[in-house]
This record gives structure tokens, sequence and C-alpha cells, in this order.
């Protein structure tokens, strides 16, 4: 089964495993950022519907539905872009083929682009997620991978 992250007629295709892969990705993200009151309970919003099946294999996200607000957009663009990121540095996941990490960093930031792109639309202006540098990262790689190792043993 394929779960597409799409928005209008532009989409990125990816089968279940490495949307769910991405998914957890970003809410691991979402958990070591700081974030706002608001976009915390975005974040808590999405993985309840993981919980409850209201986000289930094979659906997806349609960003026009599931992320109608301007400030999900520009969280989930700022999330799965720093997602992107995060597979680059190693600091997401465990990869022992380059090849698949190289084609989740291309998932990630295409869906990361794809949100960024709706929140334009939205605001009716140029926006662009503000990103960790690498200093940020190389603060948080510790905790990045503690936290991986609880939820994904």
């Amino acid at each position: 089964m394929t779960s597409p992250i799409y928005y209008g007629d532009r989409y990125v295709m990816m089968n279940n495993m490495q949307f769910y892969s991405l998914l957890e990705f970003a809410l691991q993200v979402g958990l070591v950022l700081d974030l706002s009151r608001e976009d915390a309970a975005e974040v808590a919003r999405v993985e309840a519907d993981i919980e409850s099946g209201a986000q289930w294999n094979g659906k997806g996200f349609d960003i026009e539905e599931d992320f109608p607000d301007v400030s999900q957009c520009q969280l989930w663009s700022r999330l799965y872009r720093e997602v992107a990121h995060g597979i680059y540095r190693r600091a997401l996941g465990r990869y022992v083929d380059t090849g698949y990490a190289s084609m989740q960093i291309g998932q990630a930031y295409a869906a990361g682009i794809l949100l960024q792109e709706a929140a334009i639309v939205k605001l009716g202006k140029r926006w662009s997620p503000k990103l960790m540098s690498e200093d940020d990262w190389a603060s948080i790689d510790p905790m990045f991978k503690q936290l991986h190792e609880k939820r994904c043993p």
C-alpha cells in the first residue's frame, strides 16, 4: 500500500513503512524542539490520531484536509525539513544502506516543501521555516539517540 502526502495535484509517494517512519521521526523532532503550546498540541493531536486509528495505513496526508490551518502547515513543514536534516546527520534512524537514507531524506524534504507551499498560499506571501543550526543539532543529537532507543528498541 502507498501513503502519499499530497497538496492539490502534487504529491510525495511513499509506501506505508516509509510514511510511518518519517511521521515517527517528525513526532520525535516535535518532542525535542522547544515548541509553542499550540504547536506541541498539534504534535499531540497527530500522535493521538495514530493511536486512535484515525490515521491508518494507506491514508497518508491530504494537506488541505489534514492541515487546514496555516500554523499547522508551517509546523509540519519545519518538522519534515528537520527530519530530512536529522537523517542526513544520522541523528534519526539506523541506516546501514545509505541509498535508503537518501530516499528518505528526499521524501522528507519534498513533504516539507509541499507543506511550505501550502503555507505560502494560505498566507498570501513568501514564508520559509526557521530551521535549527548545526550547533543546535549537535546539542540535541544525544537526546534523539536516547529518545529513539526508547521508542524504537
